[in-house]
């Protein structure tokens, strides 16, 4: 019993001077992804958002003052975490109010995402 107490105290003692006892975490890589966005909807887009899918809220429209004419696409670069899984949500609204959505779409670098009249939402 001695020897096993002995061996405990000075295993603690060890960790202790060697600092083995944190673990140190490497901080996580930031990388940028160029996406294109595609309006094939039919009408203008006025609105524009994504977010990653544990996000609250949309936040802001990545169109800013733009409109996005039904045809053309806008490339947005997106900053992600790499040990965070990328998946996000899209929300276009157009000229008429309509919403179309994307949920949890799986990103890579050049992805092409395109919004047509099947994505809008129903209520």
């Amino acid at each position: 019993m001695k020897k096993e107490y002995l061996l405990i105290m000075a295993l603690i003692t060890w960790f202790a001077i060697t600092g083995c006892t944190t673990v140190q975490t490497p901080e996580p890589e930031i990388t940028f992804l160029n996406i294109n966005i595609e309006n094939n909807t039919g009408y203008e887009c006025f609105y524009l958002y994504l977010c990653h899918v544990t996000a609250a809220s949309w936040g802001n429209n990545i169109l800013g003052s733009n409109i996005l004419p039904n045809g053309q696409s806008v490339i947005n670069g997106i900053t992600y975490i790499l040990n965070r899984e990328n998946r996000y949500n899209f929300r276009m609204i157009d000229s008429n109010g309509n919403i179309y959505t994307k949920w949890n779409v799986l990103l890579t670098e050049n992805e092409i995402i395109i919004f047509t009249f099947d994505d809008i939402d129903l209520l």
